[in-house]
């Protein structure tokens, strides 16, 4: 999910521009994710269109972005069935905020979970496309 966040973020930013991601907790506890990009935006109404399959915002023959138009729909329907929520905050021409919202109980599976670190990772820019795609990691398993 925080894959396609990011992919997203990339493809819709200018070249070289930065990318926030923050994890912290909602006022009721539960854990969130956010990605943040100064890109090119979203009105309500194509907000509405990304989260559905196979909608396109530019959704003409000579469109500008590539895509199926699936990305958000399937991190929505993902956390969803994380009994989380996807939540969309965008301004047209100024950026956008995308939260991943986990519920209090993802906490409790985490910690059950073992533990690793990622280290040397390699992140290739493509600079034509404006998408950032991981090509390695290294993960060492701590616990």
């Amino acid at each position: 999910m925080l894959l396609q966040l990011l992919f997203n973020a990339a493809k819709f930013s200018a070249a070289r521009t930065a990318i926030r991601v923050t994890a912290a907790f909602t006022d009721n506890g539960s854990p969130r994710v956010s990605v943040a990009d100064t890109g090119i935006g979203m009105t309500t109404r194509e907000i509405e269109l990304a989260v559905r399959p196979f909608s396109q915002i530019d959704g003409g023959l000579a469109r500008h972005y590539e895509g199926l138009g699936l990305g958000l729909s399937i991190v929505r329907k993902l956390i969803e069935r994380h009994r989380g929520c996807l939540t969309i905050a965008s301004v047209p021409q100024k950026g956008t905020i995308v939260s991943l919202d986990f519920p209090p109980s993802a906490l409790k599976l985490a910690e059950s979970l073992p533990r690793f670190e990622l280290s040397d990772i390699a992140v290739e820019e493509r600079i034509r496309s404006n998408s950032v795609a991981m090509t390695a990691f290294h993960a060492t398993r701590t616990q």
